[in-house]
């Protein structure tokens, strides 16, 4: 399972969905871009599963380098090199833009596109814990309450 997230972190209720997914699918190995905010919360989240192994594909860029533990770690790449690599090497991609639509100059937003291109599921769990599902099982579309319709347990 890969992972892409906004620099300024995750909402609450993305951080909820995010967990649910990962519950769900139960990924042997989950890769992020070591990057503070979203890339943070989805490594704590992973960290909370000891069968899943975590592999960091930094930036070579340091300002906003997380410096998380990892299981594994790829040589720091250039942003969108990094990126792409995050995607061909995962089976579905998990996405928490800030923003509730796609914009251009984003670095999540240009992962989902490559995920897209690579022909690989997403799910991009919107800042209001909307669930947008693509290429997954033969589903596309919008979940709205993603956790009650997936049978996923709510947080009070």
């Amino acid at each position: 399972m890969g992972f892409s997230g906004t620099r300024e972190g995750m909402t609450a209720i993305q951080k909820d969905v995010v967990e649910n997914i990962i519950d769900w699918f139960r990924p042997q190995e989950f890769r992020h871009g070591d990057c503070i905010g979203s890339d943070v919360d989805a490594h704590s989240i992973a960290r909370k599963h000891e069968y899943i192994w975590i592999i960091g594909h930094p930036p070579i860029d340091p300002i906003l380098r997380a410096y998380c533990d990892f299981d594994e770690t790829r040589l720091p790449q250039e942003y969108k090199v990094r990126d792409k690599r995050i995607v061909i090497e995962s089976n579905i991609l998990v996405a928490t833009p800030k923003e509730m639509s796609e914009v251009l100059r984003s670095g999540t937003w240009t992962t989902i596109r490559y995920a897209r291109e690579a022909k690989i599921p997403v799910l991009i769990v919107k800042p209001t814990g909307s669930l947008i599902i693509r290429n997954l099982f033969g589903l596309d579309g919008v979940l709205r309450e993603p956790m009650e319709a997936l049978g996923l347990r709510t947080f009070e």
